[in-house]
């Protein structure tokens, strides 16, 4: 029974693995840079500018309600 279970997981992630997109942050590091404006687009909506995108930004957290 546990060797059924262990099986179906192990398909249900490799399937997965083909079925998920690549990270945007993945996508810019590795050169892909119009693959990753897309996924903002299509995830987001936002309009995607390469000279903001390709700077880094520094987000600081404060006064975040709990």
């Amino acid at each position: 029974m546990t060797d059924i279970i262990v099986l179906i997981t192990v398909l249900a992630l490799f399937i997965a693995k083909y079925k998920m997109p690549e990270s945007i942050r993945w996508l810019e590091k590795n050169g892909k840079k119009d693959e990753a404006f897309q996924q903002i687009q299509k995830y987001f909506g936002l309009e995607a500018n390469a000279s903001v995108a390709s700077k880094p930004v520094d987000i600081k957290q404060k006064d975040v309600p709990i």
